[in-house]
């Protein structure tokens, strides 16, 4: 039997020709094309597929807010953020230090030694975050943790090489600042600075909106 009958169950060929071709040359035919089909979508395939729905409906709320510009408290502070980040950074290019390790070798200044958890709380931000600034700037030399004798709680202070590195670094960050306030104004930076604060200062409360949990989540 002819090799192409067997497998001609499983693989189509895609120049198809009768299977008289194989009793010799003589008897051979002109091979036929035939056009490549190609598999239906896996949509197509699945019947258990939900099918495309309708529009939602809009969202009154949502609607009234369309067209206007970081309505979000925390996506316009986020989007603000960002934008301080690349103004202080372009005036620390240079200095190796990010200005978020710039603000914690200053905040270092002002202490002999802190706690890690203690710096974090005083900066206002995660001790994850803190440990992982930590440990960027242990890396280069800037800041040494320790463990005091008698005491389980690490602490971290500023290197040698760290004040000097910071006493450099202030004069480009004092730019930015004259920068910001020169852009700004005296009054919306007080202004600014005031808001600020209070959020930063702001009790959370945990509990608010218990009573109507998101859909899919646990009560």
């Amino acid at each position: 039997m002819c090799i192409c009958t067997l497998i001609g169950a499983q693989v189509k060929p895609l120049f198809s020709r009768p299977a008289s071709h194989c009793s010799g040359p003589s008897q051979r035919v002109p091979e036929r094309f035939t056009p490549y089909r190609p598999f239906p979508s896996r949509a197509c395939q699945n019947p258990l597929m939900p099918k495309r729905s309708a529009p939602f409906p809009p969202i009154p709320l949502l609607e009234a807010v369309r067209h206007t510009p970081h309505v979000c408290m925390a996506e316009a502070a986020r989007a603000a953020n960002r934008s301080l980040a690349r103004h202080y950074g372009a005036y620390l290019d240079g200095t190796g230090i990010a200005p978020g390790q710039s603000s914690l070798l200053m905040q270092l200044y002002y202490v002999d030694a802190i706690a890690v958890t203690a710096l974090a709380a005083r900066m206002g931000t995660e001790r994850t975050t803190m440990v992982r600034n930590i440990a960027a700037l242990e890396r280069t030399g800037q800041v040494e943790t320790f463990t005091p004798d008698g005491s389980r709680v690490r602490k971290v202070r500023l290197t040698a090489n760290g004040r000097d590195l910071l006493s450099g670094l202030v004069a480009h960050w004092d730019a930015a600042q004259q920068a910001l306030k020169d852009r700004l104004g005296d009054d919306a930076w007080d202004t600014i600075m005031t808001a600020l604060r209070t959020l930063a200062d702001m009790k959370v409360d945990t509990a608010a909106g218990r009573d109507t949990p998101l859909r899919g989540t646990a009560g």
